[in-house]
């Protein structure tokens, strides 16, 4: 059971997202309030909610599949006090990533002999394209209300599979179980991206969110505050974004 799991979570993420294009244009037209946005504005919303209500259903088939309950997935109550600490911890996992990924790159381009023309900026622009387009477009155009949600709908759903489901059906073996979370969590950023530098602060991102996340389920089986992190991790970058903008010459 826990390897066919770890075949569908790979199946999915490879299969599944590129495949809901299709239905962008269909639905975009469909919506009276969307055409109010620009374009690509309005397709980027559509992918990203279609990415969320697909996400969602594949975690609740693999809830169903597994037969698991609340308490498997750690939708328990916790204390208060640790949603206030995800809150903080998004911030600071994005700090984290942010310099690894930053002192990463400095040594990649220091020792490849094609490394790219522009340094940290040209990584910074090939990091956007891709998958994290729709993101970044949503969340800095759309009304708050609305990036908001679909983000929560997204990181939710993407928390559950690779935390509580995967570290679950893993158990009693906690090594194993902490390695194939941030293992499969690391790995399916790059899925569908234009070339492996595209993808590289997204691994980063997600090794060291999927790391600490790991950990600290294994020790505090509480999701809610992890998805809290998660939230703030990219409402973190979306200001890092805005600010680098705003002081571009």
């Amino acid at each position: 059971m826990a390897i066919l799991f770890i075949i569908a979570i790979v199946g999915y993420y490879w299969f599944v997202p590129p495949r809901l294009a299709v239905f962008v244009g269909p639905l975009t037209k469909h919506f009276p309030s969307l055409p109010n946005f620009a374009h690509s504005t309005a397709e980027s919303i559509v992918k990203l909610a279609l990415a969320g209500v697909s996400q969602l259903v594949f975690c609740l088939a693999l809830i169903w599949i597994g037969a698991l309950h609340g308490n498997d997935l750690g939708v328990s109550s916790c204390p208060p006090v640790l949603l206030l600490y995800g809150l903080v911890l998004g911030v600071g996992e994005m700090a984290l990533a942010s310099f690894i990924a930053f002192v990463a790159t400095r040594l990649i381009d220091a020792v490849q002999k094609d490394s790219l023309r522009g340094g940290p900026e040209a990584w910074l622009a090939m990091s956007r394209g891709g998958w994290m387009r729709q993101y970044l477009r949503t969340i800095e155009s759309a009304p708050w209300p609305i990036a908001l949600g679909l983000t929560l709908l997204y990181v939710s759903a993407e928390e559950v599979v690779f935390r509580s489901i995967i570290i679950h059906i893993w158990l009693p073996h906690r090594l194993v179980a902490l390695m194939i979370s941030v293992g499969l969590f690391s790995v399916v950023q790059q899925f569908k991206m234009p070339s492996w530098r595209h993808g590289f602060f997204a691994f980063v991102g997600a090794l060291v969110m999927g790391t600490i996340h790991g950990i600290l389920y294994l020790q505090l089986p509480f999701i809610i505050p992890l998805i809290i992190a998660h939230l703030t991790f990219f409402g973190s970058a979306v200001l890092v974004r805005r600010e680098q903008l705003n002081f571009e010459p």
